[in-house]
């Protein structure tokens, strides 16, 4: 292999020229691999030279005029000995670094500040996070959206031991069973829920003005209402029953006014009274129940109701029975029948209450006749009339017609009843001394009015002459005769 240069002979695989330096790589790379017709482009186009000998060749020449080679088939062979590889390519020079500015002074102060100044930022940022996650986990708890974390439990576990942990077992089933109601009472259809109820309260409505149905009606009612609670009460809202409770309340209260009308037209009875004051008062206790639970209820028109009807029917007893003993001839079974079931009418501690002292006094008429039809049947002694004078006199509030009566048949068994007589005659002149009237002879006792308040002017007394006894002298014989010793 030659240099195509200088024709310098080189060794094989030669990437330079020994002699002068000539790229041979460079050269074959450029030169043409096929097509005779062209230069090696090592060769400039003006001066072409042939490969082998250096001879000036001809443009477009084929074969060296000097040495005959063919220039086509020399270029291909030298570029099979030495396959052309791309040339590297040149590094370039790395551009300098401009030069480093000096950075002013650092100030420590401010760069301090700076610090503190970027943390407090940082933490009140997390600060407002962490309580903005507080707050949306407190509403959705409070929703029930999620449960409460199970430490509340197991705090309550460790104070308490296992009571403890049922306890708080039971309050987060409540407060899962709240929740579900909650969810639900929305789609609550309360016509279809109280259907049947409506039904059984427009029932009774329609049977309201039939007397014989007043007590049905009133009985329907009060249930329905209950039923209305009870059943808003287990779902949860007490809002969807406020109305029909409300209704059926006020037609219940009509059904109490309706029923007492009816028993007040009736005739007079401590039985009545008693019915028509117990209606009431289970309306009241019903109503009561009723506002406890959050529904609207008129209780003050049916208490005044009440009221009104105690004082009026206690007023019309006892005129009646004035109006008996009034009677030259009266009847001591007639009184008994109106004052016999009046003792649910007074409280037995008030011991002057005008209807007791009545009923105590038609008991002492109604006993005495019980002891004569005994006497005269045989079925009782003289002794055992008087023990059973001596077993009431407590409660016929010490009749004096009824000390004597004792006294008589005591006397008549033979019996000692020295006692009795000395109290009986101590309480004559006792009222004698008081109110300017001797028992028995002033007054007969079979006429004496004990009952009647001599102190009340309201009763048309005027002066201590009139027939009764103050309530003082009552006192005082009570207090007397207690100590009497009466024989039981």
């Amino acid at each position: 292999m030659v240099c195509p240069n200088c024709q310098n002979e080189l060794k094989p695989n030669a990437k330079f020229c020994t002699k002068c330096g000539c790229n041979i790589a460079e050269l074959l790379t450029n030169a043409p691999v096929s097509g005779a017709a062209q230069e090696p482009a090592s060769m400039p186009a003006s001066d072409p030279v042939c490969p082998n000998c250096g001879g000036e060749l001809k443009p477009n020449a084929k074969f060296c005029t000097k040495c005959g080679c063919n220039l086509a088939e020399a270029a291909v062979k030298v570029q099979a000995v030495t396959p052309p590889k791309p040339p590297k390519p040149l590094k370039q020079p790395k551009p300098a670094k401009p030069p480093k500015t000096p950075k002013p002074p650092k100030t420590p102060k401010p760069e301090k500040e700076s610090k503190i100044g970027k943390g407090f930022v940082i933490f009140g940022i997390i600060f407002i996070i962490l309580v903005i996650a507080l707050v949306v986990l407190g509403v959705l708890m409070w929703k029930g959206v999620i449960q409460a974390p199970e430490f509340v439990s197991d705090s309550v576990s460790s104070e308490y031991g296992e009571a403890g942990s049922e306890t708080a077992a039971s309050m987060d089933r409540e407060t899962d069973l709240e929740t579900a109601v909650e969810v639900e009472t929305s789609d609550i259809d309360a016509d279809e829920l109280f259907a049947d109820i409506d039904a059984a309260v427009d029932s009774a409505r329609d049977r309201m003005d039939e007397s014989a149905e007043i007590v049905n009606v009133m009985d329907e009612l009060s249930a329905a209402i209950n039923e209305y609670a009870d059943m808003a009460e287990e779902a949860g809202d007490a809002s969807i029953a406020s109305d029909r409770v409300e209704d059926a309340y006020e037609a219940y209260t009509d059904a109490v006014e309706l029923h007492k009308e009816m028993l007040d037209a009736s005739a007079l009875s401590g039985l009545i009274y008693a019915q028509v004051m117990s209606e009431f008062e289970d309306a009241l206790e019903l109503g009561e129940e009723l506002e406890a639970k959050g529904y609207d209820t008129d209780s003050d028109s049916l208490e005044a109701s009440r009221d009104a009807f105690a004082a009026s029917y206690r007023e019309r007893i006892i005129d009646t029975f004035d109006e008996f003993t009034t009677r030259e001839a009266w009847s001591r079974t007639e009184a008994w029948n109106l004052m016999k079931d009046a003792d649910n009418m007074f409280d037995s501690s008030d011991l002057d209450d005008p209807i007791r002292l009545r009923y105590a006094y038609a008991l002492a008429w109604w006993t005495q006749k019980q002891i004569e039809t005994e006497l005269a049947s045989g079925t009782i002694t003289e002794k055992g009339a008087a023990i059973k004078i001596a077993g009431l006199i407590e409660t016929m509030d010490y009749n004096p017609m009824m000390i004597q009566y004792y006294i008589q048949y005591m006397e008549a068994a033979g019996e000692d009843c020295s006692s009795v007589e000395t109290a009986y005659a101590e309480m004559v002149e006792h009222v004698k001394q008081t109110q300017g009237i001797e028992l028995g002879r002033d007054i007969d006792l079979a006429h004496f009015w004990s009952y009647n308040d001599v102190s009340n002017p309201s009763d048309g007394v005027q002066d201590g002459t009139t027939n009764g006894l103050t309530q003082e002298n009552r006192e005082w014989i009570r207090t007397r005769m207690e100590y009497a010793g009466f024989e039981s």
